[in-house]
């Protein structure tokens, strides 16, 4: 029997293509160009906090990040540059899942969660 993580990832690593530089961490975009709705995680790899960035200041955002079991650890509406806590997350790899007011999915982003202590996942 499949678990959701099973039917998950396959999905969100399909959509996760191309990685790019912010700063000196890595950032992942989902397959689209710079649109309604993209969204930049800074920094990425993050251990107490990260900033999660829309590519326009009007998009009003609804993000949701799940574990690797496909458990929504955090949920939170998004109306521009938003820095959020995240040091209460174990080490890991996220999905940061990005919707509409409509509830339509408009990207989907990978974060690495490290733990500050020693920088490893």
């Amino acid at each position: 029997m499949k678990t959701l993580r099973d039917i998950l990832f396959p999905v969100a690593f399909l959509l996760i293509t191309t990685v790019q530089a912010q700063s000196s961490a890595p950032s992942w975009r989902a397959n689209q160009p710079d649109a309604y709705g993209a969204l930049t995680l800074a920094p990425n790899p993050a251990s107490e906090r990260v900033q999660f960035i829309p590519s326009s200041t009007s998009d009003h955002l609804f993000v949701e990040v799940f574990d690797a079991a496909g458990q929504r650890m955090l949920q939170f509406e998004l109306r521009g540059p938003t820095w959020i806590p995240i040091a209460e997350l174990p080490a890991g790899m996220y999905i940061v899942r990005t919707s509409d007011h409509y509830g339509m999915l408009v990207a989907t982003e990978r974060l690495m969660v490290v733990n500050p202590a020693d920088g490893e996942v």
